[in-house]
């Protein structure tokens, strides 16, 4: 059993107001990305991000950031990047226990959590490319033989990396 996503309400960088909800509301999974605006790697993966939210149809993508929204959207803007959400201090950081920057997760269609968190530039790539190419494959160590879970689009998907089975 899936554990339900922490709900949260944020503002864009336009004064709008975003919820879970707004970004389920394309019946797509939706990959939180966590950054901060003083962190090199998180800028530096910024050109990418900007590209995935333009070109990954069964994904949506949202960058949730903290500072100003003139600090962010300085940053954010020259690539492009939509769906770009400022937390006052940590809250959905906290309530999604991710512990550092650049992190992402994945929320299902259904607003359950349907990954881990994965942190650093080589994991959020694999997990866009997962998510967006295949079924999320997951390793539970101790686990003696495959099980079926519903993967973030809501197939199953077996509970083993690639080749194991």
């Amino acid at each position: 059993m899936s554990s339900a996503a922490p709900d949260f309400s944020l503002t864009g960088l336009h004064g709008e107001t975003l919820t879970l909800d707004s970004l389920r509301s394309s019946g797509k999974p939706v990959m939180l990305l966590f950054s901060a605006p003083g962190c090199g790697p998180c800028n530096a993966r910024l050109p990418e991000v900007g590209c995935w939210q333009e070109e990954q149809e069964n994904l949506s993508i949202a960058l949730i950031s903290r500072g100003s929204p003139e600090e962010t959207r300085a940053k954010t803007s020259a690539h492009g990047l939509t769906k770009v959400l400022l937390q006052k201090e940590l809250e959905v950081s906290e309530a999604y226990e991710v512990r550092g920057t650049p992190s992402t997760l994945v929320v299902r269609p259904d607003g359950t959590i349907g990954s881990a968190v994965a942190g650093g530039a080589e994991a959020i790539r694999d997990l866009v490319r997962q998510v967006a190419e295949e079924p999320i494959r997951v390793s539970l160590p101790g686990a003696p033989t495959p099980a079926a879970a519903p993967n973030v689009n809501g197939s199953h998907i077996s509970l083993a990396k690639k080749g194991d089975i």
